[in-house]
């Protein structure tokens, strides 16, 4: 799964992500994820897309945009 990029275009962070997660959930093996630290906006919400998730203890995970109601 590879997609050139080209040029300026207003989305592309938007268009990079999409992509991104297609890609994870395309895997046809297994994707591990290891949060030490903070797992924050779309590096949190993008934690459902993988097989499994390890976190150290202490961990922190934040979804910032749920005080704004802006959550999945």
């Amino acid at each position: 799964y590879h997609i050139e990029y080209s040029g300026s275009h207003p989305f592309l962070a938007k268009i990079v992500l999409e992509d991104y997660a297609l890609a994870i959930v395309a895997c046809s093996k297994p994707i591990f994820a290891i949060c030490q630290g903070y797992a924050t906006g779309a590096g949190f919400t993008q934690l459902a897309l993988y097989d499994k998730v390890y976190a150290v203890d202490g961990g922190k995970f934040r979804a910032p945009l749920v005080k704004l109601a802006q959550g999945p």
